[in-house]
């Protein structure tokens, strides 16, 4: 059932930012005001290891740009969230409640200024250094909210970045304080199975005073895209240390170890297809060291069977080589980063026009564990708005990742309003 104060917060953000605000602002060239209104309802054929079996929320996320100058940018996107589980509460990125999203929080804040090659940013920030999809070890920057391990996002952090340079540039950030990543709890249908007398504690509040660096450069160079990146902070999946409670009881400790990540990139434009490609290695502080590699390739095909209609493809390959192997535990552990290892992932969708109806067929496949996750959906766009009804289904062995999910199939209906 709703909880009343995060019903009040909700209705504050939105009476606010959707009603009011526009009309404050309306008329004023230096302010721009959009984003996003999103409805995700889920229902679960399967009994999973919660009571709920139907799962509805509903996403404010509007969007602030002020231009007080030539060379000045204020941007601010903020996040209002209503749920039927109460899984979205507290507010304005309340560490109390790691676990759970935020009822209302602000999802990212900063300044931005510009002069000749330079660009400074200071503020909460998202990035994405990524050229591949889903999978990226270039991408180490932000954490992540894994409440949902389908639909996940990436958490805001505060930090400053500056980036010198135009198609030939080089980038640098640092963040002063650590975020921690967003993990499933018990409450929730996405809380691992762990075997008999143990449990997943929650996670330590994050030590405010570690920060993290990161440095990016990239040039273009014959219709090549290429960047290499180095980061050094704390891994935004979590470790685990087992610590013994009593005789028969034994928690899971999250603990996020310091690492650093060397990596490049490589896209180019080749036959009317998208070729993507990143390594990275991970040098990491009591864990294993490994390299990461994802390979893609996209394309989109139009007037196939009609003068409208288009095809796009995407499809990935991920795998891993462990040069340095620790396992404290007897038992695997779940690294968010790696769960994809020695798989193929794709995106495909057939569009039957440019504003209409499309089919869309997203998955992955593991060939060592053989499982994977199918999500069949037809699509609809009219306008500013997407409505999406889909079914998402999990199969596999019970102890591999996507196996250990199988009694959350879902059905889902989702729509999507960008004003």
């Amino acid at each position: 059932m709703f909880n009343l104060k995060n019903y009040f917060y909700f209705l504050i953000w939105f009476t606010f930012w959707f009603l009011l605000f526009p009309a404050v602002v309306s008329g004023n060239d230096n302010i721009a005001f959009d984003g996003e209104i999103n409805v995700l309802g889920f229902a679960y054929p399967e009994k999973g290891n919660t009571e709920y079996d139907e799962y509805l929320e509903i996403q404010f996320l509007p969007e602030l740009t002020i231009t007080p100058s030539d060379n000045i940018l204020i941007k601010t996107r903020l996040e209002a969230r209503l749920n039927t589980e109460n899984f979205a509460h507290g507010y304005i990125d309340d560490g109390v409640d790691a676990e759970h999203r935020w009822a209302v929080n602000v999802k990212n804040l900063y300044v931005e200024t510009w002069k000749s090659f330079y660009t400074i940013k200071v503020g909460k920030q998202i990035f994405d250094w990524s050229v591949t999809d889903t999978i990226s070890p270039c991408d180490n920057l932000n954490a992540r909210d894994w409440t949902d391990i389908v639909e996940f996002e990436k958490v805001g952090i505060p930090a400053i970045s500056l980036r010198c340079g135009y198609d030939t540039y080089i980038e640098a950030v640092y963040a002063p304080w650590f975020t921690v990543s967003k993990l499933p709890n018990s409450g929730n249908r996405w809380y691992p199975k762990l075997p008999e007398g143990l449990s997943l504690k929650e996670q330590p509040e994050a030590d405010k005073h570690q920060g993290q660096i990161a440095f990016r450069t990239g040039t273009v160079m014959s219709g090549f895209d290429l960047t290499a990146t180095y980061f050094h902070g704390y891994s935004f999946s979590p470790s685990f240390q087992l610590d013994m409670v009593s005789e028969t009881e034994f928690v899971l400790v999250p603990t996020y170890r310091t690492e650093d990540v060397y990596a490049v990139s490589i896209a180019h434009e080749f036959f009317e297809c998208n070729f993507r490609g990143e390594v990275g290695f991970f040098d990491q502080e009591k864990d294993d060291d490994f390299f990461q590699y994802v390979i893609g390739v996209d394309r989109e095909w139009s007037s196939l069977f009609s003068k409208v209609d288009s095809l796009y493809c995407l499809i990935q390959y991920v795998d891993e080589t462990v040069t340095n192997q620790i396992n404290p535990l007897p038992f695997e552990t779940i690294d968010f980063r790696r769960i994809l290892s020695d798989s193929i992932a794709w995106k495909s969708k057939y569009s039957f026009d440019e504003d209409g109806w499309a089919i869309q067929l997203d998955g992955t496949y593991n060939f060592s564990e053989t499982d994977s996750y199918l999500e069949p959906s037809v699509v609809c766009t009219y306008g500013d708005l997407t409505t999406k009804v889909g079914y998402g289904v999990f199969i596999g062995p019970e102890d591999s990742f996507w196996g250990a999910y199988d009694n959350n199939d879902r059905f889902f209906l989702k729509f999507n309003w960008q004003y």
